[in-house]
């Protein structure tokens, strides 16, 4: 169908080939504790056997952060489904890579995620508490053409730990091509 067609090609221009989602709070870290840290994520990740998976843009969502100092405005991202279905080994992806962060900064004794956590991309920002205003640009443009992020989906393949002032570090790389996604619905 040509207007499935006109979307997804819409989709692939605006869509980000890769996504930047956050696994942890924002908080300092001392110099002398970067290196630490880094080898508990490692570890911790490592023993967690999470495989790549694929995620999908829901919708957008809006997010403060803990001293209300920036809002963003960011994709809501769910679990894609893939061939390979979470085992007793293996747990599935955002559960498995948030617990295992959260033991790596608990035992480091760094504040953990979210109680109830919403995985997302920030895709843009604005200082000041002003999610207000940004829900209510998001709750008017829903239904609005082009806004669809149907057949949309990036494989989580890697995290990185980014403290600020040094270079980001890679704690837990996948492929994905081990992980692939059905083929998606077609369009009626």
């Amino acid at each position: 169908d040509a207007d499935a067609d006109a979307d997804a090609d819409a989709d692939a221009d605006v869509l980000p080939a890769s996504l930047h989602v956050s696994l942890s709070r924002v908080f300092p870290v001392r110099a002398e504790a970067r290196k630490p840290l880094v080898a508990a994520l490692r570890a911790r990740l490592a023993a967690a056997n999470v495989d790549a998976f694929f995620v999908a843009a829901t919708d957008f969502d809006v997010f403060t952060n803990d001293d209300e100092t920036t809002t963003f405005l960011a994709l809501r991202l769910e679990e894609a489904s893939t061939s390979a279905a979470p085992t007793r080994e293996r747990r599935g992806g955002f559960a498995g890579l948030i617990a295992a962060v959260d033991a790596a900064l608990r035992a480091k004794g760094h504040p953990t995620f979210y109680a109830d956590p919403k995985p997302h991309a920030s895709v843009m920002w604005a200082p000041g508490n002003v999610s207000r205003a940004l829900r209510k640009i998001v709750s008017e443009t829903k239904g609005s053409p082009g806004l669809g992020f149907r057949g949309w989906a990036v494989p989580i393949e890697r995290v990185a730990c980014a403290v600020s002032g040094s270079p980001e570090v890679a704690v837990w790389a996948r492929l994905s091509s081990a992980v692939t996604l059905p083929p998606p619905p077609s369009s009626p």
